[in-house]
């Protein structure tokens, strides 16, 4: 998630912050530390993690008794002449296997690999590796699979104008199904798109473009679907075009609060995460539903949550990956959220997680956790395969006949 109008109040501390232990590493910046062995190279992502994550009074990860148990393997490890990169990656793998932030990615490249060592960098990613261990976890179905349904409904004779592009920036697919103005984004890019004159931009403009017609200028409209399925996120100004024209007045979807300073425990206050409405807009009278399954993450579950929050409003399919605390990329600012060298250029390592913690209306923290369905429909393999899509017809069938859930 990219958010870019969030307008985030801070709390200037004045004071040196340190952490539950009292470690000089701790004021290296990890963006240019210099390190030559897995030991120094542990203690600058260690050091990292614990300054700069986001949500320690909430995550249940004893991070101090990580550095207890890993700081002697480390120094083991660089006793060694070298290093198997699969050992490197077991240890970092355990050491944040319970960190809840499921927008994090640890990128490491091995200070001292082995010889034979084929590969000597890895991806540690705790969120993804939880939310496998789920039930009903299924990968991202693909945009054939999508269009076959598509196509499927208009031998039905239930769509009659469509518009679908598979570009660079993200594909979008945007439809009328028998009275429903349906969209489909595969990430949230509508924001760069719409603001840009490439013809892969102008693609994607088309098939926005009568989206936006056939839910706020069509005459006849029996309802709105928002298909944040296999969405892994994007701009979260991309509000703007999703949910912005469809309210008449400020939707507060909750509060968020930013990690900053030093110390484990530095935030900011909790400020208003709002959503204001477009200045051409249009208030359904009509049902919105949001679909949505376990690999819709980030923007796109805070879309769906946003959508729960409507009179009208519902979401269907299934519990969304979990992954809701806004993004932002300079670490120096605030000294929290992503550190290191994407690269691995300048530093052998790259952390990408969260700034912000994100708490719904309701006070309940669901990072890690991901929002539950109004009306839980599974993926279904098979039938997909088969070109029927099963929560896509749920969703139709609540707005057609009426069928409107309660809250979970």
């Amino acid at each position: 998630m990219k958010p870019l109008h969030i307008i985030i109040v801070s709390i200037v501390v004045a004071m040196v912050g340190v952490s539950c232990r009292n470690h000089a590493n701790e004021l290296l910046n990890p963006n240019t530390a210099p390190y030559n062995t897995p030991l120094e190279q542990f203690e600058v992502v260690w050091n990292g993690i614990n300054n700069g994550y986001a949500f320690w009074d909430i995550d249940p990860t004893d991070w101090d008794s990580v550095y207890t148990v890993y700081k002697p393997r480390f120094e083991e490890l660089s006793n060694q002449a070298s290093v198997p990169t699969a050992t490197l990656q077991n240890y970092y793998a355990d050491m944040c296997s319970r960190l809840i932030d499921h927008h994090m990615a640890v990128v490491i490249r091995n200070p001292k690999p082995a010889a034979d060592d084929t590969i000597t960098t890895f991806v540690i990613n705790p969120g993804n590796s939880e939310v496998r261990t789920r039930p009903y976890y299924h990968e991202r179905f693909s945009d054939s699979l999508l269009l076959v349904c598509i196509d499927k409904l208009r031998s039905a004779a239930l769509v009659d104008t469509m518009a679908y592009c598979n570009t660079p920036q993200g594909s979008i697919l945007a439809c009328n199904i028998n009275g429903i103005a349906y969209l489909h984004l595969s990430k949230f890019m509508l924001t760069e798109a719409l603001n840009n004159n490439d013809s892969s931009s102008q693609a994607i403009a088309k098939a926005y473009r009568l989206f936006y017609d056939l839910a706020v200028h069509a005459d006849t409209l029996k309802g709105i679907i928002l298909d944040q399925r296999g969405n892994a996120g994007g701009y979260v100004n991309d509000f703007d075009y999703v949910l912005a024209p469809f309210i008449d007045k400020p939707l507060t979807l909750g509060t968020t609060r930013r990690k900053e300073g030093l110390a484990r425990y530095d935030y900011s206050v909790w400020i208003p995460f709002t959503i204001e409405p477009a200045a051409e807009h249009r208030v359904p009278d009509v049902p919105i539903v949001a679909l949505a399954d376990i690999n819709s993450a980030s923007m796109s579950e805070l879309t769906t949550y946003a959508v729960t929050l409507l009179p009208n409003g519902c979401f269907v399919g299934e519990r969304t990956y979990g992954a809701h605390g806004p993004l932002f990329s300079n670490f120096e600012i605030n000294y929290s959220g992503t550190f290191g060298d994407k690269n691995l250029q300048k530093t052998l390592h790259y952390v990408y997680m969260s700034n912000d913690v994100f708490k719904p209306n309701d006070g309940n923290i669901l990072e890690g956790k991901g929002f539950r369905p109004n009306h839980q429909v599974l993926f279904n393999s098979e039938k997909m395969n088969a070109g029927d899509d099963v929560q896509l017809n749920a969703a139709i069938d609540i707005i057609l006949n009426n069928k409107f859930p309660t809250n979970p």
